[in-house]
């Protein structure tokens, strides 16, 4: 979004990149931006610096249902 203002160009840039929408990237990786589809979008994630995030470290999170593991740190009685 904040590259070309819209998802679906999100195809066309892992494309020119040689990549998958699914892969991860390195810390620092530069990117070819194809075409910008809205620039008001582009505009907007800029003056307000919104920097979506994908992938987050696990510390990241506290917890809940998702991450306890059966038998582990959830015990069914």
């Amino acid at each position: 979004m904040q590259a070309a203002g819209s998802v679906e160009a999100a195809h066309e840039i892992a494309r020119a990149n040689g990549l998958n929408v699914t892969d991860e990237l390195m810390d620092g990786a530069r990117l070819t931006v194809p075409a910008v589809v809205d620039r008001q979008i582009v505009a907007y994630y800029r003056i307000n610096a919104i920097k979506p995030a994908t992938a987050l470290p696990m510390d990241t999170f506290s917890g809940g249902v998702e991450f306890w593991r059966v038998e582990q740190n959830f015990i069914i009685e």
